[in-house]
């Protein structure tokens, strides 16, 4: 009886969907290394730790990725300066490196962008969609996936570099109001 349970469970654990491990809030953040499109190399595994990081899984057909592209763009002008690493990955699926290319010049896309050719980054994180954005703390731990552009603000900044609040931030009044 034993053996059959095993067994079972086994066969059940196999079978569950590749989403079920997909890299998700509260997970740390997986390392990978190569090389982005201007041929320097990239590693995560030299960021984390190091900066807190936004992943971003697009591609040029993506009609999501035309809208919320721009918004990460001014996220990564305003904020790379301050220490966030961006890293784009073009998923590669249904797209060329020439594609990628003029996309990434139509789009004013700044940080490396990594050609995703045979999908091992898009199934090392098990991304269900593009557009996904994940971004995460200093310490490498994911605090948040997008289907879009995150928001991130000035306060939640300072909790992906893993800072102490403020004394403004401090003193605020975050009080929810009464509900009638």
């Amino acid at each position: 009886m034993k053996k059959y349970f095993v067994l079972i469970c086994c066969v059940f654990t196999l079978s569950l969907p590749a989403a079920v491990f997909a890299t998700d809030v509260g997970d740390q953040l997986p390392p990978f290394s190569g090389v982005d499109m201007d041929g320097k190399h990239v590693d995560l595994g030299e960021v984390i730790g190091e900066k807190p990081v936004m992943l971003v899984f697009w591609a040029s057909w993506c009609t999501n990725c035309k809208t919320e592209i721009p918004k990460i763009n001014e996220l990564v002008e305003k904020y790379q300066k301050k220490g966030l690493e961006c890293i784009s990955i073009n998923v590669g699926m249904n797209d060329t490196e020439q594609k990628a290319r003029k996309y990434m010049a139509d789009y004013k896309i700044t940080c490396p962008v990594v050609f995703d050719k045979t999908g091992a980054l898009s199934e090392k994180y098990q991304i269900p969609q593009v557009l996904t954005v994940l971004v995460a703390r200093k310490d490498g731990k994911v605090v948040m996936k997008f289907l879009n552009a995150p928001e991130i603000d000035d306060v939640n900044f300072r909790g992906l570099m893993q800072l102490p609040p403020t004394e403004e931030e401090l003193k605020a009044d975050f009080s929810v109001p009464a509900i009638e």
